[in-house]
């Protein structure tokens, strides 16, 4: 009997979770953040979510088991040959110490990157469920990009790095989301620590950097109804920048100043980090091409920021979920 109550429970959770997904994309088709076509296929990707023990992710178990145990204590930008991406650290606000986004880090393995989420403990059902659900659009749409680039005009310029695997680990009856991808180097950041003092090499390396930036997303957006609500792609500022007024700015505010502009920062006032972070969610690679990452913030509609963000902290996180806990 035990066993039949316990089948029914999982069984209503299941249908309840089922539900709140379907609630999750009549939100993005009321808003046109995705189209009518691409529903069937973000729901197979909802649907291929597979649960995985520790040692059946990588090789290099041990080392990712570690992770996952000490995931909010890590400040190493290395351990056992892992390279941090981005730690748990980078993550925290200087003026309040505390997580914007508990439990999450992105490292390099192999030739591999994870992306790592964990589910809160503590929270509700929805709001892990939620994570399931941006994830499964996330992919969507990080596979989309690869399909009509590859078939587009400018297939051999812009690289989308390869979906290895995803799914849900689950060690220490705790889950943690999981997305494995190819690994692109990112020549751009060792170029301008480099040259970070010579205003002509800087100059050349940026503008390489921006004249391909708007160019190809410039195409993306126009002819493959993607859009990326990153700041790069909604600042005015990158989009009017010639290279005379990269060399000109460089000398006006320095280097590091003219980086903050345009969304390429060694510091930012929000988060404590040492590291060059790419707020335009790309980079260049070894072979010269510009390289998309982070799809997390794809949309089929064209958002200014402050629409991308009102949508989904303030309708979606705040007035949807809360009504389903």
């Amino acid at each position: 009997m035990s066993e039949l109550l316990e089948f029914v429970d999982k069984l209503e959770v299941s249908n309840k979770q089922s539900d709140f997904f379907n609630s999750y994309l009549d939100f993005h088709l009321e808003y046109d953040l995705i189209f009518e076509k691409d529903v069937d296929d973000i729901k197979k990707i909802f649907n291929s979510f597979n649960e995985y023990r520790i040692n059946e992710t990588h090789k290099e178990s041990d080392s990712l088991k570690y992770i996952l145990n000490n995931i909010n204590k890590i400040k190493q930008k290395e351990i056992n040959g892992i390279k941090f991406l981005k730690k748990p650290t980078d993550y925290v606000k200087i003026d309040t110490k505390k997580s914007m986004h508990p439990d999450r880090c992105v490292f390099k393995l192999e030739n591999s990157v994870f992306k790592i989420h964990a589910f809160q403990r503590k929270g509700s059902l929805c709001w892990n469920w939620n994570k399931i659900n941006s994830f499964s659009t996330e992919i969507y749409f990080q596979k989309l990009s690869k399909k009509l680039i590859k078939n587009s005009e400018i297939k051999d310029m812009v690289i989308v790095p390869e979906i290895y695997n995803y799914g849900i680990i689950k060690m220490n009856d705790r889950g943690y989301m999981f997305l494995e991808t190819e690994y692109i180097e990112d020549i751009l950041s060792s170029q301008l620590r480099c040259s970070i003092k010579n205003i002509e090499e800087s100059t050349n390396i940026l503008f390489n950097f921006l004249s391909k930036y708007k160019k190809y997303i410039g195409y993306i957006n126009k002819n493959l109804c993607l859009y990326c609500m990153d700041d790069a792609n909604c600042s005015k500022y990158i989009f009017s920048l010639s290279i005379e007024d990269i060399s000109t700015e460089i000398e006006k505010l320095g280097l590091n100043k003219l980086l903050e502009k345009i969304y390429i920062t060694t510091k930012t006032d929000s988060f404590i980090t040492s590291d060059t972070i790419f707020h335009s969610n790309t980079y260049i690679s070894q072979d010269d091409k510009l390289v998309l990452i982070d799809f997390d913030s794809y949309t089929r509609k064209e958002l200014s920021k402050y629409s991308f963000f009102r949508l989904f902290d303030i309708i979606w996180r705040n007035e949807i979920i809360k009504n389903w806990e």
